[in-house]
């Protein structure tokens, strides 16, 4: 026997190596011959176009290594599969056949394999240019943003269409980046949402599909997303004046254009007046210091100065603040009379830093704010007055 001569790859036993050869003999006799193999010391038989599919990337001296079992029918008959060491090749008369290992196979699991919404898949896992990969399928797509990273799926439908519209995740190009969530379903039943790298799309059938990034997505998230006064979103962000605007089923979004310090972006727009726009919430006066704490001190002493160093609101309306880049200890921001509390928002981390979002209801009085940042030792004095 041909185990008596060669050494045996594991997994396999002298007794698989044996029984495949077997296999080997009785395949050359019959009229399977033509439509199927046996790669010893496998001894499972591979036939029709996964077996081609198998010899063209490399049969066992590729990445799927040695069959594990032969052709499989899988449920309702609507195609094959054989799998393999590393993963399986399933075909479809729609599809054809395709590996679909690793990360693809994890998340095309999690959605059901092919008798999910996904279904079958229609290509091998693409290479992407910046070295990020995908995967078709009949329903959508699987994407990773490099080699094993943990993937994520997408339909076909409006949200992919809007996400390619706007660069997809074309290197250079792309305003939102990878995927980085699963496509899902909203809790009103009627609309869908994905969330990327730098921003998100939802969707919904009476206004479309829409991103929402930056800091008009932090502030959508701060109240509530869809879910919230302003509810989805109807446009994308437009240039409007010195800034960008985006409309919502109740409201609308504002953003000013970033101050002259490179480092430096102003946030916010919302005077009192738009305020009803927003359901009663605005941010005034907002910032985010991207470089370092110098560009938003700077900043901040040169608004407050231009504007008498006083926030003026109305009594009981809430005034959101943004700044950030806390790269160690705590940042803190409170009333200086020690007894006035302030509500923190959300924190979201970025790779430069950290978005901290506080939210003040306005009293009888002012106050003055300290803005404490420890890894600097910087404090700054700001006045909030009616």
């Amino acid at each position: 026997m041909r185990s008596d001569r060669e050494e045996v790859p594991a997994p396999f036993t002298k007794e698989d190596a044996d029984r495949a050869e077997i296999a080997e003999a009785r395949l050359r006799t019959s009229r399977s011959a033509v439509a199927c193999q046996v790669y010893w010391p496998s001894w499972f038989n591979v036939c029709g176009e996964i077996r081609d599919k198998y010899n063209s990337l490399g049969g066992p001296g590729s990445f799927l290594s040695y069959p594990s079992s032969g052709n499989i029918v899988n449920p309702g008959n609507t195609g094959e599969r054989v799998t393999f060491l590393n993963g399986p090749i399933y075909w479809s008369a729609a599809g054809g056949a395709h590996p679909v290992v690793n990360s693809f196979l994890n998340r095309w699991g999690i959605h059901g394999y092919e008798g999910g919404w996904l279904g079958y898949p229609t290509t091998d896992e693409i290479v992407l240019p910046d070295g990020g990969r995908r995967q078709e399928f009949q329903q959508g797509a699987i994407y990773v943003s490099f080699q094993n990273a943990i993937g994520s799926a997408i339909r076909n439908g409006p949200i992919r269409d809007k996400w390619n519209a706007i660069g997809g995740n074309a290197p250079g190009g792309s305003v939102l980046g990878y995927i980085t969530g699963d496509e899902i379903g909203l809790p009103d039943g009627q609309g869908r949402m994905a969330r990327f790298e730098r921003g998100v799309i939802y969707w919904h059938p009476s206004y479309g599909a829409h991103e929402v990034t930056g800091f008009g997505l932090l502030t959508w998230a701060f109240d509530s997303y869809e879910r919230g006064t302003l509810g989805y979103p109807t446009s994308a962000p437009q240039p409007s004046g010195s800034g960008l605007t985006q409309q919502f089923q109740n409201g609308q979004l504002r953003q000013t254009n970033p101050l002259a310090s490179p480092g430096f972006i102003e946030v916010g727009g919302f005077v009192d007046g738009d305020r009803r726009s927003v359901g009663g919430r605005f941010c005034s006066n907002g910032y985010f210091g991207w470089n370092s704490f110098d560009s938003l001190r700077t900043s901040l002493d040169s608004w407050y100065a231009r504007n008498g160093r006083v926030w003026q609101v109305a009594d009981d309306d809430e005034v959101w603040d943004v700044w950030c880049r806390v790269t160690s200890g705590e940042a803190s921001i409170r009333y200086t009379d020690n007894t006035t509390s302030i509500e923190p928002g959300p924190r979201y981390d970025l790779d430069d830093g950290t978005i901290s979002y506080f939210r003040t209801t306005s009293t009888s009085g002012g106050y003055a704010i300290d803005f404490n940042v420890p890894s600097l030792s910087q404090v700054w004095k700001v006045h909030v007055a009616q």
